[in-house]
């Protein structure tokens, strides 16, 4: 990896950690945003004049897709069952606008209509000269509004693997970009907004490669997923966080699962389902072998209107 792209991610990181969050180019391109900053070397220079996107920070969170159907839908990005069937329908029709103006600002966005929802493959370069690209599979399920989508790292044509688990769901290793019940994103909005998310997802991967932490705010209820996956420096994930892990809830959550009390029964059984659920957090075999076609000919999974069959991954 060459020296100036390790100094974007750098620069980008800082910046996450510090609530300033980047301008997205054309393509998914990640470039520090919302403050003035000097001239960068380079290809980058050129840059600043494109089209960008400024998007609002992300709380990423992990959840389980076995549990309940709103926290499961809200942490894909969806906006949850509770009060959906009051909503109004949405069908491949009306999405149509919506994947022409994603295609312009992700070229070589591919989509595949079905009769209850759409696929969609979305190539995001994250980073200038990197070398390598993110690729996202994207089932909009229209008849239930719901939304899962898999990240992957492509070189080429026939080299495709798995960002990584942090921050995706248990079960299915779908992605958890940001917590659908803050509003960041909901079923209908900019297609162009979710994929930037996506992208800011895949860098902060990226990120936690080369520097060793997630940058930026994170949710995790469950205090084994903290324990386990954050490091020391990164933001705490609690409900009330108050600076990094560190300084915040890694003491008390380390103590908890060392010597649990009478009244933990509850969080000892969550972390049972968790170290279960966490044994099979990868994409499903179909997801892993739509990704890695490159001739054009994949058969994409139909999908179901059930509620049940989305939840449990049984579509797929």
């Amino acid at each position: 990896m060459e020296l100036e792209v390790k100094r974007h991610i750098q620069i980008i990181g800082q910046d996450f950690d510090q609530g300033i969050f980047p301008n997205i180019l054309d393509g998914g391109v990640l470039i520090p945003g919302a403050r003035p900053i000097a001239p960068v070397l380079g290809k980058e220079r050129g840059h600043y004049g494109q089209q960008s996107r400024q998007t609002e920070p992300p709380r990423t969170t992990g959840t389980s897709a076995a549990s309940a159907a709103s926290a499961a839908s809200a942490a894909s990005g969806a906006p949850g069952t509770s009060g959906s069937a009051a909503q109004v329908a949405c069908t491949t029709a009306d999405l149509e606008d919506e994947i022409d103006t994603l295609k312009r600002a992700y070229p070589g966005t591919q989509s595949y209509h079905q009769a209850y929802g759409v696929w969609l493959q979305i190539p995001c370069a994250v980073l200038h000269g990197l070398g390598y690209r993110a690729k996202f599979l994207v089932a909009l399920n229209t008849s239930l509004r719901q939304v899962s989508a898999w990240g992957f790292w492509e070189a080429g044509d026939v080299s495709v693997r798995w960002i990584g688990d942090r921050h995706t769901n248990y079960g299915d290793g779908s992605i958890c970009a940001f917590d659908g019940r803050d509003g960041t994103w909901q079923f209908g909005g900019s297609l162009i907004t979710l994929a930037d998310l996506y992208a800011m997802w895949a860098f902060r991967h990226l990120h936690l490669h080369v520097r060793g932490h997630w940058p930026g705010p994170q949710s995790a209820e469950r205090r084994l997923e903290r324990v386990y996956e954050f490091q020391p420096n990164e933001q705490c994930g609690c409900d009330t966080p108050s600076g990094t892990y560190e300084n915040c809830c890694m003491a008390k959550d380390t103590a908890a699962e060392l010597m649990p009390g009478p009244l933990e029964l509850s969080a000892m059984r969550s972390n049972i389902r968790y170290a279960l659920e966490r044994q099979n957090r990868r994409p499903p075999a179909v997801i892993a072998e739509l990704v890695s076609e490159a001739n054009g000919m994949q058969v994409f999974p139909e999908f179901t209107p059930n509620l049940v069959d989305w939840v449990t991954g049984n579509w797929i």
